[in-house]
């Protein structure tokens, strides 16, 4: 597909602005030129299409993440308030076994 696009980048840059529309001196010049166009047209819409479905999924990778995220952070949550829990717990029991010495 990368050879096919610089084919026809170069063949474009032979077709360039309005002089070439002016050397059109046939029935020939002027499939070959409208070929051309149409062959420039559908690589372009194909480039399109391939770049619309890795941004389609991009887009699904970075919704999983940000699922992941939100996950992930509750998860945080919940470890950070187990852990001052036992924390509480584990100083109330050393005030205790001081208190019982």
């Amino acid at each position: 597909m990368a050879s096919q696009l610089s084919e026809a980048e170069e063949r474009e840059r032979g077709f360039n602005g309005r002089g070439r529309w002016n050397q059109v001196r046939s029935l020939t010049d002027a499939k070959i030129l409208m070929n051309h166009l149409f062959n420039l047209a559908s690589s372009s819409r194909c480039l399109l299409r391939d770049k619309e479905v890795a941004y389609r999924e991009k887009d699904l990778e970075i919704r999983d993440l940000k699922e992941k995220v939100v996950s992930l952070s509750s998860s945080l949550r919940k470890l950070e308030n187990k852990n001052a829990q036992l924390m509480h717990q584990n100083s109330a029991l050393k005030k205790s076994e001081n208190g019982h010495k």
